[in-house]
């Protein structure tokens, strides 16, 4: 399951003109995983996204590109680790 918790577009125009994190993007939210046979809670935690600069200032969009990267790279590195415990 999951939550948005925050999530800002910011300003495109700030990030192409200022820089340097103003009118930064973001995006958190909250997973919780549950063990589909005990229906109980397993693992909660949150995926961070942000966008600060990008070309002509970026697009929100990436702010959120950035949330599922972070999924995929926890995933990744924890499945990693579960094939090097067995």
């Amino acid at each position: 399951d999951g939550t948005i918790i925050s999530c800002e577009k910011g300003s495109r125009a700030k990030r192409y003109f200022i820089g340097f994190g103003s009118g930064k993007a973001y995006c958190t939210i909250q997973s919780s995983f549950t063990d589909k046979a005990t229906n109980e809670q397993i693992l909660k935690l949150n995926f961070d996204g942000e966008l600060s600069m990008g070309i002509f200032g970026g697009s929100a969009d990436e702010a959120v590109q950035a949330v599922v990267k972070a999924y995929l790279d926890y995933f990744d590195d924890y499945f990693e680790n579960q094939v090097g415990k067995k």
